[in-house]
């Protein structure tokens, strides 16, 4: 695998996400094709590595306190896997909730952020992800800034 990202069916870089909210899925999905990225969702822990293999993923998005799922097995399966260990890794989440910020990181993840961030500016935080992992001009070449 290609920790820079392969390329989707469309040529686009492919992000993982795994997140519980389908209405933001929705909305993240959006924002990401729009920025030139294929989105591949996972539904639980248990898939995340296979999924991020599958898809060749320059990045894996995981939503932090989230219902149904394990996400800090998400990212321990990612930071365990050889293959997978350089993909960068966003954890995000409520911004008032710093623990969680600060435990995701220590599990693994490259970079935390709050979920409104990334719902008012994806760009700028996929830069700032692929920046934080020395990935700054990953796969597509720098991420287009939001007008």
């Amino acid at each position: 695998m290609n920790p820079s990202g392969s390329k989707g069916a469309e040529g686009e870089a492919v992000v993982l996400v795994v997140l519980a909210d389908l209405f933001f899925q929705a909305r993240l999905e959006t924002s990401l094709r729009h920025l030139g990225y294929s989105v591949v969702p996972a539904r639980g822990a248990e898939e995340v590595a296979a999924r991020a293999r599958e898809a060749g993923a320059c990045g894996l998005l995981v939503e932090m306190g989230a219902q149904g799922f394990d996400w800090r097995e998400a990212i321990r399966s990612v930071r365990g896997a050889d293959d997978l260990a350089s993909v960068p890794i966003l954890a995000f989440g409520s911004h008032v909730d710093r623990d969680l910020h600060q435990e995701a990181l220590e599990l693994g993840a490259s970079l935390t952020s709050s979920k409104g961030a990334i719902s008012m500016n994806p760009g700028e935080v996929l830069h700032r992800l692929f920046g934080a992992t020395g990935e700054k001009e990953a796969a597509l070449g720098p991420v287009a800034e939001e007008s």
